[in-house]
């Protein structure tokens, strides 16, 4: 009957092989802090934050998020892999649309983000602004305005104009209000020196222990074989 190896098997088999076992694990770990400091290509990371007037409405915002996010593409569609858009959220509860630009540089994060994050505006103002223009049409100040250019057109006294000025003077401030909303960049984060990838520390610990656990097993099993055949 197969009854497994012990507690005190294992730490024989750790303990005879403590060489080969410390052997793989420094080499492995030696292996990650070359690849990270020679072989992989450092990434930084670029943050904005882009706002939405108050007056759109939450399903226009989050048509807004959607149309950015399609600008989203996987790395075989990119011609640069390392210099991209990753991520385009709205913050819960708000009208900030969170915009994260990665590239191999502090400079060139900033720089490209930028870019980016400007061009996004510009479309983001001109979906509002054809947007704004239909609502415009369908309110009762675009019929107002349409009746007092006719009234001025058919009647020529300066009279009638003079009383009209009042009106159409309020209607081009509602028309201002309406039409020059725009998105705001209110936030663009300084980029760090730091890379965000790859985490060195992270690779160098995670690799260790790996190693450390997965060069035992396997003398632990081997072990285990020779004695249970």
């Amino acid at each position: 009957m197969d009854e497994g190896i012990g507690t005190k098997e294992v730490l024989e088999v750790i303990k005879a092989k403590k060489i080969n076992i410390s052997v793989i694990t420094l080499l492995f770990t030696f292996l990650s802090i070359i690849y990270c400091l020679k072989i992989a290509v450092p990434i930084y990371e670029y943050n904005a934050l882009i706002r939405i007037p108050a007056g759109i409405e939450s399903k226009q915002v989050n048509s807004l998020v959607e149309i950015l996010k399609n600008d989203i593409k996987p790395d075989y569609m990119l011609e640069d892999k390392y210099n991209k858009l990753t991520k385009v959220n709205l913050l819960r509860d708000t009208s900030l649309i969170k915009i994260t630009w990665e590239g191999t540089s502090p400079k060139e994060a900033e720089s490209q983000g930028l870019i980016y994050t400007n061009n996004a505006m510009e479309r983001i103002d001109k979906i509002i602004v054809l947007e704004q223009k239909k609502e415009w049409e369908n309110s009762a100040f675009w019929i107002i305005e349409k009746d007092l250019e006719n009234i001025k057109y058919n009647f020529a006294d300066n009279n009638i104009n003079e009383s009209l000025s009042f009106l159409e003077n309020e209607i081009q401030l509602q028309k201002k209000e309406m039409f020059f909303q725009k998105a705001e960049l209110i936030k663009s984060s300084y980029v760090l020196d730091r890379p965000v990838r790859p985490q060195i520390l992270f690779s160098v610990i995670g690799t260790f222990f790996f190693s450390l656990i997965l060069s035992s097993t396997f003398f632990i099993g081997k072990y285990y074989i020779k004695n249970n055949r």
